[in-house]
């Protein structure tokens, strides 16, 4: 048996016992604040959109580390006479903050227009964005504690027509004018970092499917009471006081 084990130690092994015992321990540690939010679009029946009215809504969710605390709690292995400390893996506490939802509104004299045409998969996704922009841009007090805000999407075709990067000749008044809030909030917000970052959709990623969720509640005619749309309560649109959405 001694023998057996000699040869482990020579291949490179060592047991876990004795010095050579894992001692695993929770460490807090101190980052700086950082918004995640998932943007998603919805459009029912989504065909011949130019001729036919297809409702589109769209929704958004907004989660954050414990904004109380500013805290992650991370369970550390520390190997003795190995590795000083190694990070096994973050536990933080995850917070819902908002969620918001709506349908994509085709009135443009409605103070919630922001140019859609037509009602489509693509309008919902730009929507979503933009969306999120103006809560950002609407609600300073309630996002000057983070630094950073990542907008997590499921459409390239909306991400980078916002951005920039693309430049179709379809739903151009729409992308423009989110484009030109995006710009707007960048120069009015420059201490706040906002990225885009990529989620596959229907992947059975958490916050993306919620985010799917909303949508379709918006585009069956429902809008939160939350954000811009609390300050109206005569804008046509359905309105229900279950406001969240189980997981």
């Amino acid at each position: 048996m001694a023998d057996k084990l000699a040869r482990l130690g020579s291949s490179g092994k060592t047991c876990n016992a004795g010095r050579y015992a894992l001692q695993i321990e929770p460490v807090t540690i101190k980052q700086p604040l950082t918004l995640h939010v998932y943007t998603d679009g919805s459009c029912i029946g989504n065909n011949d959109v130019q001729n036919s009215f297809c409702p589109a809504g769209w929704g958004i969710v907004l989660v954050s580390n414990d904004p109380d605390s500013g805290e992650l709690i991370c369970v550390v292995v520390h190997l003795i006479y190995v590795n000083p400390w190694l990070y096994y893996g973050c536990l933080g506490k995850w917070v819902i903050q908002q969620q918001l939802f709506g349908p994509v509104v085709l009135d443009e004299w409605s103070p919630f227009s922001l140019g859609a045409t037509v009602g489509s998969n693509n309008t919902g996704e730009l929507s979503a964005i933009g969306e999120t922009l103006i809560w950002i841009r609407d609600n300073h007090e309630a996002t000057k504690q983070y630094t950073d805000v990542v907008i997590h999407y499921d459409s390239f075709y909306a991400a980078k027509s916002i951005t920039g990067e693309f430049n179709g000749n379809k739903n151009k008044e729409l992308y423009l004018n989110i484009r030109k809030i995006f710009q707007q909030l960048k120069v009015e917000r420059s201490n706040l970092n906002i990225s885009f970052e990529h989620v596959k959709g229907h992947s059975n990623d958490k916050w993306n499917d919620l985010a799917d969720k909303l949508a379709n509640r918006g585009s069956a005619g429902e809008t939160c009471n939350t954000g811009r749309y609390a300050l109206s309560k005569s804008n046509g649109m359905k309105r229900r006081r279950d406001e969240e959405v189980d997981l």
